[in-house]
């Protein structure tokens, strides 16, 4: 990733790519943003981008370019349309080609580069100029597509997404509306008793029809949206300070989490707020899930269990809910009091195979356990 860049022993603390860094880290989170992108090929020192996200199957390469004195023009030509897009091809070529490429996470984990991934390219200048070509599209490959944003713009869109899963979907629909696949008018459902015929003139245009496109024909609240963001922080600072939690585990979790679409984090919020509710009347409960059938993982809620003293207890109930879902993930979310307004959040991670066990099907029906299943296909 990029932040202090050291070029022949001196380091290089750039304006704009520190800026970007804040907003990547505070978005994808330290664990799949990467840094220390240099290696060597043929004894040369080589830098193999500005910065390197990992998501699910993909990586999204950065370069950065922050504007000198040159006319408007003259500089997107030069430095951004010129010489970052060759940046961005040598990148794609290394990523390729790599063999035991190894980076390093903010998190401070080693991770050895996928050649296989898909790549997906993003420009980032630091300017006023407002208007320029957000898509650059190679003449001689075609198939080589880079989105290119103002700092700006792209700042825009990561505070207006909210969620991780959205951006590698908001940065290839992006690609199609400007090449003109996409209508430039859509109905915008404001909120639950507000419609518009809005129209997509800039970026703010294009991140609505995105919310729109997603939401599909049900509203979906942005403050769930918000909600769920701080749940996953949350969830990040309280593992990193708790000893008992082990590494492997809180990156599977966080990695179901933010994979996680928008009709799966509206319906998770929508509990999750039922389990503070629940907690708040201090009753126990264990028929609050979620079944996500994309990612396929199930959550299962529980309210007022303690991790510590109800530990065999929880085990029990997720191997049962495990067991009668299929599911090989599942994630437990175990919610309990602490003062009259004050609650904590547990959470424990099972996965492993589906194996026919009779015990759990004379269990399951003696007690019909999780018959509301709310499936998420979308």
């Amino acid at each position: 990733m990029w932040y202090a860049i050291s070029r022949g022993g001196i380091v290089i603390d750039e304006k704009s790519e520190i800026q970007c860094t804040n907003y990547i880290i505070d978005f994808f989170f330290k664990e799949f943003v990467y840094r220390n992108l240099y290696f060597y090929e043929s004894k040369q020192k080589l830098e193999l981008c500005d910065g390197l996200i990992e998501f699910q199957d993909s990586y999204v390469i950065f370069q950065i370019k922050e504007k000198d004195t040159s006319t408007s023009v003259k500089w997107l030509n030069k430095k951004v349309y010129d010489k970052a897009v060759r940046q961005i091809k040598d990148s794609i070529g290394m990523i390729r080609r790599a063999q035991n490429l190894q980076v390093e996470s903010y998190a401070g984990e080693q991770i050895t580069i996928d050649c296989t991934k898909e790549i997906i390219p993003v420009i980032i200048f630091d300017s006023d100029d407002k208007e320029y070509k957000q898509i650059h599209t190679s003449q001689k490959e075609a198939d080589l597509k880079i989105n290119i944003f103002r700092m700006e713009d792209f700042n825009l869109v990561l505070n207006s997404l909210a969620i991780p899963y959205d951006i590698v979907l908001y940065l290839k629909m992006r690609m199609s509306f400007f090449e003109n696949k996409l209508p430039h008018f859509f109905i915008n459902e404001v909120s639950e008793s507000v419609t518009t015929f809005a129209r997509i003139h800039d970026e703010r245009g294009l991140i609505d029809y995105y919310i729109a496109m997603m939401n599909g024909n049900k509203y979906i609240s942005e403050d769930a949206m918000k909600g769920f963001r701080f749940v996953i922080k949350n969830f990040s600072d309280r593992l990193i300070r708790e000893a008992d939690y082990q590494p492997e585990m809180y990156k599977e979790v966080l990695e179901c989490l933010i994979k996680s679409n928008r009709n799966t984090v509206h319906d998770f919020m929508l509990r999750w707020q039922i389990c503070v509710e629940h907690c708040m009347r201090n009753e126990e409960t264990i028929h609050h899930f979620l079944i996500d059938s994309v990612n396929d993982v199930g959550y299962l809620f529980f309210t007022q269990k303690s991790l510590i003293k109800d530990k065999d207890y929880i085990d029990f109930v997720i191997s049962l809910f495990k067991y009668k879902f299929k599911k090989q993930n599942v994630i437990g979310v175990v919610f309990h009091m602490l003062e009259d307004k004050n609650y904590s959040v547990e959470w424990i991670y099972e996965s492993y195979e589906y194996t026919q066990d009779g015990a759990m099907d004379e269990i399951l029906q003696e007690e019909p356990l999780w018959n509301n299943a709310k499936m998420l296909d979308n």
